[in-house]
């Protein structure tokens, strides 16, 4: 074909065919070139998806080993202020049970106290009433034997 293009020229049928045939030639060598520069990026794509995922698993390991010593820290601190608090509230629990016991024993004490001195006072009474009963049997019993037996002077006289 010619350089100029004259649009008022009538085209032949194998002209046509012709231009048809190189424009899908150069057609057909740019899908070409575009497909080779599309399997170029895709593999390049690939790659760097690669350098990626390796570099985002070294991150994560980075992360997860540090965010592992960090746990272990606080774990380790949670676990010393639990035992220190626990201690604590042993240590008050403890203080106080033995006060509790310590009121208790003394409540016991002054309560048996009590009821020893109720104990020897109602034996005093009844020892009392026995030694009211039997005071005068000494003087009664000499004189029995004195009206038995006589008076006699070797005997002591009872009191």
């Amino acid at each position: 074909m010619s350089d100029t293009i004259d649009m008022s020229t009538p085209v032949t049928r194998g002209e046509l065919k012709e231009e048809l045939a190189s424009l899908e030639s150069r057609f057909d060598q740019k899908l070409f070139g575009l497909d080779q520069k599309l399997v170029g990026l895709e593999s390049s794509f690939d790659q760097k998806l690669v350098g990626l995922e390796s570099s985002f698993d070294q991150k994560l390991v980075g992360l997860e080993s540090s965010f592992d010593r960090k746990l272990v820290g606080l774990e380790s601190r949670l676990e010393a202020s639990f035992d220190y608090k626990l201690d604590q509230w042993i240590g008050a629990l403890l203080a106080r049970i033995t006060a509790e016991l310590a009121a208790s024993e003394q409540r016991l004490l002054d309560q048996l106290a009590r009821h020893t001195g109720a104990i020897q006072e109602s034996l005093s009474q009844q020892t009392s009433a026995i030694d009211e009963k039997y005071r005068e049997l000494p003087d009664r019993v000499s004189r029995l034997e004195a009206n038995a037996f006589g008076p006699d002077e070797k005997r002591p006289v009872r009191r």
